[in-house]
């Protein structure tokens, strides 16, 4: 997977509501090709209550728990190279003093999903000749 964007966000209050919508000008596909993922920072990384995914790239109305660490993440992993341009995200909140806080990082990143035996197919065959 490709990381496209990185943000931390808080919610201080249960009942705030998000609105969260991701497209892009230059390539009307390339959202077929991408997910949104939330991480909850209070939970361990392994714990897979600690992570919403999202394959739709329009979010209406999601209420989170209140907490103070909350990761978003914008990522894809597309078959065919794209066009430059810029990917537009849009998020709406019924708090007031809600901000999202970009996470540039400095070196390069590498994302894996878990390993699914199924999920792949045949990973390895072998052929046999004798005489």
């Amino acid at each position: 997977m490709n990381v496209f964007a990185k943000y931390e966000f808080k919610v201080a209050d249960a009942d705030m509501r998000l609105n969260i919508r991701v497209s892009s000008n230059t390539d009307k596909y390339l959202t077929n090709y991408m997910r949104l993922k939330i991480i909850d920072k209070s939970l361990p990384v392994t714990d897979t209550a600690s992570t919403l995914l999202f394959n739709n790239m329009n979010i209406q109305n999601l209420c989170l728990p209140k907490n103070d660490g909350y990761i978003f993440l914008v990522e894809g992993n597309m078959p065919y190279n794209t066009m430059e341009g810029q990917i537009q995200i849009d998020v709406q909140s019924t708090a007031d003093n809600f901000t999202l806080d970009e996470i540039v990082s400095t070196e390069p990143m590498e994302w894996t999903d878990s390993y699914k035996p199924w999920k792949y197919g045949i990973i390895f065959k072998e052929k046999v000749v004798f005489h």
